[in-house]
């Protein structure tokens, strides 16, 4: 039995055993209920996910940098990529490569501290337990879990700089030339990744400073460091000294109108009294620390600056430099710039927490004195990790405001979508090239959905040919419902979806064979190129100079265009001039030329400013559609009214 018992405590006193059991842990908590905590797909996680979509399948060529969606780094998009070469488009993708970052980050921080702490005896508790800090603190959690880029900095900032730490403890050049390629990866993580290697010279100038005699080596170790962050590096820094405005764009965001010393303030404070207000990876106001925690940080800060040693340098310089992306920010402590901190946190918190140990075992150095000690770490480390995960998986998740700052409701609409492939659909007022229908829809094969701005428009099938349905988000568009349920009079709302405040969504659905029930107050018809048919428009009789008058036009589509065009609607002078216009691109410009189908009617109202001044009398209406590019009319086909071969005059309006 006693030896049975031996071989148990060794079997789990293994330090790999340890970190493998940390990091089982931080998977669960980082990939558990992925995808529906937080419920629904935050834009710009949907959007690195839709464009690593369009990279293997070959609508985006391969880039350095996007410069899209207000510039992205491009890492985080090429391992989405990736990872849809083996399992296909998936709507979540981006969140899994984030959980997947953060769960390696958890590793990261157990060998940045067994490196930074060589010379300690006690370097394993100080890394098992920084390791199981980070593992369980709140902000690490929720920005592992919400697609977002810095997941992926924070890794590459741990294990480049305990590449470096480890290449200075053995003195091999080798580790020195991998640590500044990952130095240099990292820029392609984050914004924040620019600060990396600031910390990374203030490391060797500490070495410069510690090892005088051995200068020209440790000169010659950092500049092979250097040299292979730069090749690493080369491609984007290619890209920014081409495209300048790229690599301060971040920075006039963040650096633009910010008072400094309150940012210091807020900064300071967010560590264990007053967290950031944003709902989307905190819960508002929460510390980064719990009160427990926040204890043991104190004492381990305390502990690093009474006594100052050269590991303990490097960790609060580290901390210092990579807050400033924090600082320097206009809505400071934004969680989502600070996720490289969170390691560092966490040592600091295990530094606290290995003192307090050591004074029990010290005052009492027997069995019962490194019992004591034990259950105090248990007991703190699982304080921690109960009150994140409570905090997380409770009132964050409950958060009203995440259905909107995670796209909730409209991810639950193309969700609805997605599962009835066969059927026709129409989406209003969303565009369907949104990244987040865009991508769920793509996990299954289907037609392409029609979308359009119901509030700018109305788009129909004069006859539906299968069952429809009419997905409209009402909390934006109220009006396209109720023009449905005059058009349809057979149809009815099939499924609802409430928003927090009141209603979000609905689906109106329609059987096949059913006409559409609409008709204007004059009845016309007008045939452009063969592409498009006026059939009906409500023009008014008069209007007041100096004020506006709106009319209506009903077309239907006879064959798919293939170009976007334009409708213009003129109000011609006595010497055919244009007194008044209307020119744009269908639905007020939301209408993809795909989506207007054979046999759809579109109607749209247009309104004509009629110039003060402009003389009484009558004024004929002209309308016609041009190209948008070249400004190529279509020519008139047929008409049953007054035309010149490629306008038609439907009207005339008297100017009173």
């Amino acid at each position: 039995m006693v030896w049975q018992r031996s071989n148990l405590t060794r079997w789990l006193g293994n330090r790999w055993l340890q970190l493998s059991a940390v990091l089982l842990f931080a998977g669960a908590l980082r990939f558990g209920q992925l995808a529906t905590v937080p419920a629904g797909i935050f834009h710009d996680e949907a959007w690195s996910s839709a464009k690593a979509f369009d990279l293997i399948t070959g609508m985006a060529p391969a880039q350095v940098y996007f410069s899209e969606n207000n510039g992205m780094d491009a890492l985080h998009i090429y391992l989405i990529a990736l990872l849809f070469k083996f399992t296909g488009p998936l709507a979540w993708g981006s969140r899994i490569i984030s959980a997947l970052m953060g769960t390696l980050t958890v590793a990261a921080t157990y060998w940045l501290v067994w490196e930074l702490f060589a010379d300690d005896r006690k370097r394993h508790a100080l890394a098992i337990s920084a390791a199981i800090v980070y593992c369980v603190m709140l902000a690490a959690i929720a920005t592992a879990r919400s697609g977002w880029h810095s997941p992926s900095f924070a890794l590459l900032a741990g294990v480049s700089v305990a590449a470096l730490l480890r290449g200075r403890r053995l003195n091999r050049r080798g580790w020195f030339v991998l640590a500044g390629a990952l130095v240099g990866l990292a820029q392609y993580t984050y914004p924040s990744a620019r600060l990396l290697p600031v910390w990374v010279i203030v490391i060797a100038f500490l070495d410069l400073l510690l090892r005088r005699g051995q200068r020209r080596q440790v000169l010659v170790n950092y500049i092979l460091a250097a040299l292979a962050g730069v090749i690493v590096f080369l491609p984007l820094g290619l890209f920014f000294i081409q495209d300048p405005q790229w690599l301060f764009e971040r920075a006039q965001q963040t650096g633009a109108a910010i008072d400094l010393g309150q940012n210091i303030l807020k900064t300071l404070l967010s560590f264990i009294v007053q967290g950031s207000a944003e709902n989307l990876h905190n819960l508002p106001g929460r510390p980064l620390l719990d009160p427990v925690l926040a204890v043991f940080f104190v004492s381990g800060l305390g502990m690093c600056v009474l006594k100052l040693r050269a590991a303990r340098v490097v960790l609060l310089s580290g901390i210092v430099i990579l807050s400033l992306a924090v600082v320097l920010t206009e809505s400071a402590p934004l969680m989502r710039r600070w996720t490289a901190v969170f390691p560092l946190m966490a040592v600091l918190v295990a530094i606290g927490l290995i003192t307090v140990m050591n004074a029990i075992t010290d005052r009492s150095p027997t069995r019962w004195g490194q019992v004591a000690a034990g259950i105090l770490a248990g007991v703190v480390l699982c304080i921690g990790a109960g009150w994140s995960i409570g905090d997380y998986f409770g009132p964050y998740a409950a958060n009203p405001q995440l259905f909107w700052e995670y796209d909730s409701g409209i991810t639950q609409v193309a969700d609805h979508m997605r599962g009835q492939p066969d059927k026709q659909f129409f989406l209003t007022p969303y565009d369907r090239f949104y990244e987040v229908v865009r991508l769920t829809l793509a996990e299954q094969p289907r037609e392409p959905i029609q979308s359009y701005n119901g509030m700018a428009c109305a788009l129909f099938p004069a006859k539906t040919n299968r069952v429809t349905e009419w997905l409209v988000i009402n909390e934006k568009d109220q009006r396209t419902l109720l023009l449905l349920k005059q058009i349809y009079p057979a149809g009815r709302v099939v499924w609802r979806l409430n928003s927090p405040v009141g209603a979000y969504a609905r689906a109106w659905q329609v059987p096949a064979g059913e006409t559409a029930h609409f008709q204007l107050a004059r009845a016309v018809t007008t045939n452009f190129g063969d592409y498009a048919q006026l059939t009906g428009m409500e023009l008014p009789a008069e209007v007041k100079a100096g004020e506006g008058v709106k009319l209506r036009l009903a077309f239907e589509n006879r064959q798919v265009f293939t170009q976007l065009y334009k409708v213009f609607v003129h109000l011609r002078g006595p010497a055919n001039d244009v007194v008044a216009q209307a020119d744009r691109a269908w639905c007020d410009k939301t209408l993809n030329e795909a989506d207007w189908r054979p046999g759809d009617i579109l109607v749209e109202d247009y309104e004509l400013i009629i110039p003060a001044g402009t003389p009484s009398g009558d004024y004929p209406v002209v309308i016609g559609l041009y190209h948008e590019a070249t400004g190529t009319r279509l020519p008139v086909v047929t008409a049953e009214v007054k035309h010149d071969g490629d306008s038609v005059t439907i009207g005339t309006l008297h100017v009173r």
